[in-house]
């Protein structure tokens, strides 16, 4: 009887720590993927540092205004043909203390 009571108990016990644990992950993760989308012109590329220089439009999921700035590539063959003067969309990733450039390419506006 009381293996029984506590095979119940732990099984309740599961069963309401479970969402939580599950939520908690999903938010985690959620943090880690979340991207915000940009349209601006590059200024500079620096291919030494990784970097691309940006004069966006606001960014309305960031509350950004529009704004110039210095972005870190998540990889740096996407700044490969990138030159002074293009129109970009990109996609921006929070990690670490920063936005890293996920994607960039020309601009269809």
């Amino acid at each position: 009887m009381k293996a029984a009571l506590l095979a119940v108990s732990l099984a309740i016990g599961m069963t309401v720590l479970q969402p939580s644990i599950a939520a908690e992950d999903q938010n985690t993760e959620a943090a880690a993927t979340d991207t915000h989308a940009g349209h601006g012109k590059v200024v500079s590329v620096d291919t030494q540092a990784e970097t691309v220089k940006l004069t966006h439009d606001p960014i309305k999921s960031l509350k950004w205004p529009k704004m110039t700035m210095d972005f870190k590539a998540h990889d740096p063959a996407l700044l490969k043909d990138l030159k002074p003067g293009d129109q970009v969309d990109f996609e921006l990733t929070k990690m670490g203390g920063g936005y890293l450039i996920m994607k960039i390419s020309p601009s269809n506006k």
